[in-house]
């Protein structure tokens, strides 16, 4: 018997995909798929194969480090 893949999730290899992908995904039983795509998923509003996405890189690396862009944004 074959192992169910329904509900897991997917990273687009180098942000790579158009609507045959997200098809796929889809028929495959895929829960959530991230871009590269530089910005915050929005809960209830994103396209749920297609989320955005910040980059590690632009987070702070320590706890006492300045509020920037995306910790605001996150804040609210």
């Amino acid at each position: 018997m074959g192992q169910s893949t329904d509900g897991f999730t997917f990273c687009y290899p180098y942000g790579d995909y158009d609507q045959d992908t997200v098809t796929i995904l889809e028929d495959l039983g895929c829960s959530a798929a991230v871009t590269t795509k530089v910005a915050l998923a929005e809960v209830g509003s994103s396209a749920l194969l297609e989320l955005p996405r910040i980059n590690t890189n632009d987070l702070p690396v320590t706890g006492p480090t300045k509020p920037n862009v995306w910790t605001r944004t996150a804040a609210g």
